[in-house]
């Protein structure tokens, strides 16, 4: 298919603060669209030491809605403040399995109680 893409612009929250699903459509090069309707994804956050803070999967987390993957983070972002890395995975009976997309991802400290 291709090499994975490296998100420029981070995502970043703030931890204990709702924050809105994150869609993800997928395309060949020639902008048609990609079905994912069979895949399985995964997308791990990792701090700065390589190690795995957060998981999100397809029971947790992500889902497919019109041939669009969701990330939905819960009621609240969860995950330690620090700046992290992410790592989106994915599972097809044609590819097999492969990283699609890494990116910074940025959790800033509860700022009110």
């Amino acid at each position: 298919m291709c090499k994975e893409a490296i998100l420029k612009v981070p995502i970043c929250g703030r931890q204990g603060d709702t924050m809105n699903p994150i869609t993800i459509p997928f395309f060949y090069n020639n902008d048609t669209p990609i079905d994912i309707t069979n895949w399985e994804f995964k997308i791990s956050i990792q701090n700065s030491q390589c190690k795995e803070v957060k998981l999100y999967d397809m029971t947790n987390g992500l889902s497919i809605i019109d041939n669009v993957l969701v990330w939905n983070f819960g009621s609240v972002l969860d995950i330690v403040p620090g700046n992290h890395k992410f790592y989106l995975k994915s599972y097809s009976l044609e590819y097999g399995e492969m990283t699609m997309i890494i990116g910074d991802f940025v959790v800033k400290p509860l700022k009110i109680d």
